[in-house]
């Protein structure tokens, strides 16, 4: 609940990083992002490892803010210079790139579609389409 305004926010965030990495290529820069996931005090009333037992202070904690720093000091590092328009996801241990919109089973008339015949086509398309992800980015 009340993650609708977050939700677009970060996907404004993922589009812009696209588009600007399209646009600034020619120039040499590189836009990236971080789709961060840890335990702060944004995060602690969404239930963000809520069932996780109590760690000591030497465990290995997947909800620590400090995980996202290494991708952040990367992306900055000359090492990551061809990488660009990229979105990564990033929890714990793990590190992901997120895949963007892409387009899904499709259906062609050859001529403008009538309200009317769409109700014999969508659900079939939907029916062929992968899940959407979840928040956590990931397919159920």
């Amino acid at each position: 609940m009340g993650q609708t305004n977050y939700g677009a926010a970060k996907a404004g965030i993922a589009s812009f990083t696209i588009i600007a990495a399209m646009e600034l290529e020619r120039y040499g820069v590189t836009v990236n992002a971080i789709a961060p996931a840890a335990l702060t005090r944004m995060t602690e009333n969404l239930g963000m490892g809520a069932a996780a037992p109590e760690k000591k202070p030497e465990e290995f904690d997947p909800f620590d803010p400090a995980n996202i720093a290494p991708i952040v000091v990367w992306l900055g590092s000359p090492e990551s210079a061809g990488i660009t328009g990229r979105v990564f996801n990033v929890q714990g241990d793990h590190i992901s790139v997120a895949e963007g919109w892409v387009a899904g089973p499709g259906a062609d008339k050859g001529d403008r579609w009538d309200p009317a015949e769409l109700g014999k086509v969508v659900p079939d398309l939907v029916a062929k389409a992968a899940p959407n992800a979840n928040m956590g980015g990931r397919r159920k």
